[in-house]
């Protein structure tokens, strides 16, 4: 029987997050060479030789805003984020998708742009826990959009409450 090893983070002392051991965590000058779209904290993790990168921030909003917005509205609005300075990469959206993510509905998207001459895939889920927002994101080549997706899905489905 193989045994993988794995790689398990924490994100604001909250959510458990479990990556494949071919992942490390961004350094500090890995992270300085990312724009992140969004406020609030975040961690990252990369796979140099499958071309992946999984960001995971979360933030957190007032008592009215958790109650009343949903993880769609939420992900819409990160659409609408995420486009407008992405056009310049030939943003295109692809699709809107859904899934639970230990047991909290979460709402994202998926789309593709061009980073310096490579065609690139990305998926950007959003989920609500109480008052804080997490998002997640990850980006690959586009020749790898399968088999990222999928790694996506099962690092996202690794995710569970501290």
């Amino acid at each position: 029987m193989i045994v993988k090893k794995m790689i398990e983070i924490v994100l604001d002392d909250s959510l458990y997050m479990t990556f494949p051991e071919s992942f490390h965590e961004l350094d500090q000058d890995e992270r300085n060479n990312i724009k992140i779209l969004f406020d609030g904290e975040w961690r990252g993790m990369t796979d140099p030789d499958r071309h992946i990168l999984i960001t995971a921030g979360w933030k957190k909003i007032n008592g009215l805003s958790a109650m009343l917005l949903s993880s769609s509205e939420i992900a819409k609005n990160s659409e609408k984020q995420i486009r407008k300075p992405m056009q310049r990469y030939g943003y295109a959206f692809q699709t809107y998708k859904t899934r639970k993510i230990d047991g909290a509905e979460a709402s994202g998207f998926a789309y593709t742009y061009n980073s310096e001459g490579t065609d690139m895939y990305g998926e950007t889920y959003i989920a609500k826990f109480g008052r804080t927002l997490y998002y997640f994101h990850m980006y690959s080549r586009e020749t790898y959009r399968d088999e990222s997706s999928s790694l996506m899905s099962d690092i996202l489905g690794s995710v569970r409450k501290a």
